[in-house]
């Protein structure tokens, strides 16, 4: 679950660092906490361990997308 929350963050800071300079921090601050919200929500209810690994993945994403700003 560690390994899939770091690749995704290594993904996600220069893809949306990127992006963000064009279309401005706001949007994407603001999409970083709804996937991080999501992400703890699918591993909160997940049953199996691919659900969790799913969800850190997803927490992934979004703490890529805060740590931009």
């Amino acid at each position: 679950m560690v390994s899939a929350n770091t690749i995704a963050t290594a993904i996600a800071l220069p893809l949306t660092g990127g992006l963000s300079d064009i279309f401005g921090r706001r949007w994407f601050l603001i999409s970083g906490n709804m996937f991080s919200l999501l992400g703890a929500i699918v591993s909160l209810a997940g049953q199996n361990t691919p659900t969790l690994i799913a969800g850190s993945a997803i927490t992934g994403l979004g703490g890529g997308a805060q740590q931009m700003a």
